[in-house]
């Protein structure tokens, strides 16, 4: 995925797909839009209550914080082995340390001292460290990391996975909703879209193209492969930057925005937003009641759910001396947002 800066300029007379996703999505979403949907994805079963013994739990874990340079930078305990993992894969890179793997062995437990050196304990036992060097598999690397972490560090950053997994569910569920929009004019006609070929020419993207199935990848890089429209076949690619006529964009974008339906009647008196939060959160952390190997006491069905949801609003500072909402009005609003939820997993 192409970061912002290093997206493609536009020609003149058309516009960068993804620059004009972020127009549509930030006009359409306001502050709850951001590009988090295109970083990697996040593991959505951490169980905060088992992080310390359940070594899969660790794994997946660590595993989002190796692929989220953005995640480790905010865990000084995990940045000094992020940074000794990136330094490995790069030595992977180079022939000699592929070729002697007695080197890459002197490598790796070089690597191994630097995050020992942080805020690890001294392992007791001599450590055999993994051949990261030249194979720097995240499953190997996890397993290896397991023994050294503490507790509360494994705490803080399944709070921190956990928390950013919710984030990037509700910027999945934006971009998919623009993207969806975008492909329905794109096939019938309203957007027009063109490919830039290798030697600068533009040429037009037959509408059929946007009549598929896995377009999706489309909107996280920009590009696609006209040889192969709809990822059919296997092996390399030539990946082409789609973009818009502009003219076509300009048209369609304002018969496109939502209009905003007007409440009648007195102002909402609880933060109903904060309400979904909550609950993402809660269900990110324990899972979903209806799954028997979730059902714990006080966690077994929408009931608990909704309890929940009225002690945490009840908490709240702009909810003042009252007692918080009615079971039945966080009832309509949380079936809705469950069959949201349960829809996108």
């Amino acid at each position: 995925m192409p970061s912002e800066e290093n997206w493609p300029l536009d020609p003149q007379g058309y516009i960068f797909l993804l620059r004009a996703v972020e127009q549509v999505g930030r006009e359409q979403h306001g502050d709850n839009w951001t590009q988090k949907a295109r970083l990697p994805v996040l593991p959505t079963s951490i169980d905060l209550n088992e992080i310390d013994s359940d070594a899969r739990m660790k794994s997946e874990t660590l595993k989002a914080i190796l692929t989220r340079p953005d995640l480790a930078s905010r865990l000084p305990t995990f940045k000094l082995f992020h940074d000794a993992v990136q330094q490995a894969a790069q030595l992977a890179q180079q022939e000699v340390f592929r070729a002697k793997s007695a080197q890459a062995r002197a490598a790796a437990v070089s690597i191994s001292s630097r995050w020992r050196a942080g805020s690890f304990e001294p392992a007791k036992k001599k450590v055999v460290a993994p051949k990261v060097a030249i194979d720097p598999s995240l499953a190997e690397i996890c397993r290896w990391t397991l023994k050294g972490i503490t507790k509360a560090q494994w705490l803080e950053a399944a709070r921190l996975v956990s928390s950013e997994s919710v984030a990037m569910r509700t910027a999945h569920q934006n971009l998919k909703a623009v993207s969806l929009r975008m492909i329905k004019a794109c096939e019938a006609g309203e957007l027009r879209s063109s490919l830039r070929l290798p030697d600068g020419r533009m040429t037009d993207i037959p509408r059929h193209h946007w009549n598929g199935e896995n377009l999706w990848p489309r909107f996280i890089d920009g590009s696609y492969d006209p040889a192969d429209p709809f990822q059919a076949r296997k092996g390399p690619r030539q990946q082409l930057f789609i973009f818009l006529l502009l003219d076509s964009f300009s048209a369609w974008l304002p018969a496109s925005r939502k209009k905003k339906a007007v409440r009648v009647g007195p102002p909402e008196k609880y933060d109903w937003e904060e309400a979904k939060l909550f609950m993402l959160r809660e269900l990110e952390a324990r899972g979903d009641f209806l799954d028997p190997q979730n059902n714990v006491p006080g966690w077994k069905s929408q009931n608990n759910l909704v309890d929940l949801i009225i002690e945490h609003l009840e908490k709240r500072p702009d909810v003042g001396d009252d007692n918080g909402p009615s079971p039945s009005a966080v009832k309509n609003k949380v079936k809705g947002w469950l069959k949201e939820w349960r829809t996108g997993q």
